[in-house]
């Protein structure tokens, strides 16, 4: 069972992860952003790749939550393999600046979303059924979509900085 964090909790983590990816990649090179960490504490990824993989999962879930919240019939919901979304990827025909672009698109289609939705209990009737936690609700899937996002983006800030410390 997946315990949901509050609408306000989901709303204050949701929102800060804009900023945090604007000030870790604001104006890294392109060899700062494709380095790959030593670290095992950093993930496999780097940080680029994280970008690519947050805007996309963030496209994802917000067209989720919109189909949830609009009353749509949404089929069983897939668990998001990021290793096999990267695996379609050229990396080296990704942007920085248009991924932020579209993540922060993505994140403010799902607030749209969300706008509407008072309290928790709200919140709470919208309901999916995913491949691996069964049925759960709109916070169970938010938290979920969260915990990953700031995984990734926690690991790429690392990674930037200790880049710029070795290397500047």
């Amino acid at each position: 069972m997946i315990e949901p964090l509050s609408k306000d909790e989901l709303h204050s983590k949701l929102s800060s992860t804009s900023g945090q990816l604007h000030s870790a990649f604001w104006g890294k090179s392109r060899v700062a952003v494709n380095h790959r960490s030593s670290n095992p504490e950093y993930g496999k990824y780097t940080p680029l790749e994280a970008l690519v993989i947050l805007q996309h999962a963030a496209e994802i879930f917000a067209d989720r939550v919109q189909r949830m919240v609009s009353g749509e019939n949404v089929p069983e919901t897939r668990d998001f393999n990021p290793d096999m979304f990267l695996s379609k990827v050229d990396i080296e025909d990704e942007s920085v600046k248009a991924n932020l672009r579209e993540f922060m698109d993505a994140r403010a289609k799902l607030f749209r979303s969300l706008f509407p939705l008072k309290d928790e209990e709200e919140w709470d009737k919208f309901k999916i059924v995913h491949e691996v936690y069964g049925e759960i609700t709109l916070r169970q899937l938010l938290t979920t979509h969260l915990q990953m996002e700031q995984e990734l983006t926690k690991n790429a800030v690392a990674i930037l900085k200790d880049y710029y410390l070795e290397h500047h």
